[in-house]
């Protein structure tokens, strides 16, 4: 199934017969990372297969793009949008409204007319930055086992500053991370490189059923993972041995160049517990891209579904996703294509 498609006068009534149209906004710290909000929104909704409309309406408006969303499964995705970190304002074009208007902050210099339709611009969701600020690494609770061997409860923990240390992920990222792992097809996951659990965090709140294994070097994390929900194990994720099968590998691997042998040894170990399907996302620093990639595609033997360059608060880092899945790979092909094509 290509989920992405261009729209013309011979096709739109079709399409709109069948699904609703939502406009996205990307957060303002996203700005400019169109494509990665695309395929969050896409793997995030994979199995109700919303659609990237490649041609959508309110192409004046920057951070701006739209999907159709099948209406038997619009409020579900809905239900979904409180989850996507990097847009957060959402948007219903009213086709069958009598009268036309704009009852949203979106300015645009067009009438809303689109392929020939008439719409209304109304808003659907909003997401509660009180939210945001919660679940923000510098708001929550953690624990900790402090160096007197007490367990303690603190607020913002953000690593121990060192150069394995885990610097704190932005809420919006590891929403992404998550999303981009298509986390309500998965059961099992896991968590190589846990550190301040921001995406064991983010995992459990998008989905609280998942089965999540925490694993993380530094032993005094080991409480807070486990009060975020994880099975946590403490040891190198490079020499853990672990009998069970997984959907994913999800994480943010520790951006020093130095820590690059230890990350390429701990994918090579874990990859034999994904599952057929299973799927890899990860964050990586710019500068260990390419001998990350060549370990998943000449030494793993993975299939690479999409890969982007982000700048995060002047820290460079690619975001990679994998799969073993060779089929999900080839129905996403054009896919691809065309979310990298677009601007």
């Amino acid at each position: 199934m290509n989920r992405a498609v261009l729209v013309d006068g011979t096709n739109i009534d079709g399409f709109l017969s069948k699904y609703n149209v939502i406009t996205c906004k990307l957060r303002n710290s996203r700005i400019k990372s169109k494509q990665l909000g695309i395929m969050e929104m896409l793997l995030s909704n994979y199995d109700l297969d919303i659609i990237f409309i490649k041609n959508g309406p309110l192409s004046d408006v920057k951070g701006i793009v739209s999907f159709f969303v099948k209406k038997e499964n619009w409020d579900e995705v809905q239900n979904r949008l409180k989850n996507i970190g990097y847009f957060n304002e959402f948007y219903f074009l009213d086709f069958d409204s009598i009268e036309q208007s704009n009852d949203t902050k979106i300015e645009t210099i067009n009438p809303l007319i689109w392929k020939g339709k008439k719409y209304s611009l109304k808003k659907l969701y909003i997401q509660d930055e009180k939210i945001y600020d919660t679940q923000s690494p510098h708001n929550r609770e953690f624990k900790i086992v402090s160096f007197d061997g007490v367990e303690k409860q603190l607020t913002g923990y953000r690593g121990n500053g060192t150069e394995f240390g885990r610097r704190a992920l932005p809420v919006e990222d590891a929403r992404c991370l998550v999303n981009l792992s298509m986390p309500h097809n998965e059961k099992k996951i896991i968590e190589p490189f846990a550190g301040g659990g921001g995406i064991v965090y983010m995992y459990k709140y998008i989905n609280p059923d998942i089965d999540i294994t925490s694993i993380d070097i530094d032993e005094t994390l080991k409480p807070g993972l486990e009060f975020y929900g994880s099975k946590h194990i403490v040891g190198s994720s490079a020499n853990v041995h672990l009998s069970e099968k997984y959907d994913a590998i999800v994480t943010e691997v520790p951006f020093s160049d130095n820590a690059t042998e230890q990350v390429i040894n701990s994918f090579t170990n874990l990859y034999n517990n994904l599952t057929d399907k299973g799927i890899i996302v990860l964050m990586c620093g710019k500068n260990q891209s390419k001998e990350i990639s060549d370990c998943f595609s000449k030494d793993l033997n993975s299939n690479l579904i999409f890969s982007r360059e982000l700048n995060r608060k002047g820290t460079d880092v690619v975001i990679q996703i994998w799969t073993k899945n060779f089929e999900l790979k080839k129905e996403l092909n054009e896919t691809i294509e065309s979310v990298s094509k677009t601007f």
